[in-house]
């Protein structure tokens, strides 16, 4: 009776490449989520800020420190602002911190997806 013999060569050399790509791909990927959320979010709120004098919008800043992304607003009255109701024809809504929140939370799969598959398209 015959015996088929399948050679692979080669495996584990390339498992150590992916493992090796992976190791710290991964915490690459995680910063580069962190860093592009947090702007995705600063972005947001610069674009949805109730203007007037564009101290608000100006002051909104992103920045990523270890495993936490940040997104702060300079202006004391920002929070205030934000809790504020309605839409003044113009100048834009006053909610613009949730909204930017809301959609951000909405785009994070897609930032997400993108960074780990730039990943995996290195290996």
């Amino acid at each position: 009776m015959p015996i088929i013999t399948i050679r692979i060569e080669g495996l584990d050399e390339r498992i150590s490449a992916i493992e090796g790509v992976l190791s710290g791909g991964l915490q690459d990927a995680k910063q580069s989520v962190l860093e592009q959320a947090s702007e995705f979010m600063a972005n947001e709120m610069r674009r949805n800020a109730h203007v007037i004098t564009g101290n608000m919008r100006n002051s909104i800043i992103s920045s990523v420190t270890g495993d936490i992304a940040t997104v702060e607003v300079g202006a004391e009255y920002a929070i205030y602002e934000n809790r504020r109701s309605g839409f003044k024809a113009g100048f834009g809504p006053h909610n613009f911190a949730d909204m930017a929140a809301n959609a951000t939370i909405q785009n994070i799969p897609n930032i997400a997806s993108k960074a780990y598959s730039d990943l995996f398209n290195r290996v």
